[in-house]
C-alpha cells in the first residue's frame, strides 16, 4: 500500500500492488498476463489453540458460503 500511495501522489510512475489495494483509487490498473502473473492465496484455518474456536470456525464457515464468496469477490478476491 505504501508503494501504491507513491503513484497516487505522483512520487512514482507506476509499480506492482494487488488489484484489491488499487482498486478504486483512481490509479490505471494494468493486468498482469497469466502465464507470468502470481496468485496470493491466503488459506483459512481453526487454530487448535484458538480461544473462541466455535466463533472461529463459523467464521470459516462464513468465509466459504456463497455470501461470503461473493462479499469476498466483490472486493476482487478470488477463489
Amino acid at each position: 500500500r505504501q508503494v501504491l500511495a507513491k503513484v497516487e501522489l505522483g512520487e512514482a510512475d507506476a509499480a506492482i500492488v494487488y488489484r484489491t489495494d488499487a482498486a478504486g483509487k483512481g490509479v490505471q490498473v494494468i493486468a498482469i498476463p497469466e502465464e507470468i502473473n502470481v496468485t496470493a492465496r491466503y488459506p483459512v484455518a481453526v487454530l487448535r489453540s484458538a480461544r473462541q474456536p466455535v466463533l472461529a470456525a463459523q467464521f470459516v464457515e462464513l468465509l466459504r458460503s456463497p455470501a461470503g464468496a461473493a462479499t469476498l469477490s466483490r472486493f476482487g478476491f478470488t477463489r
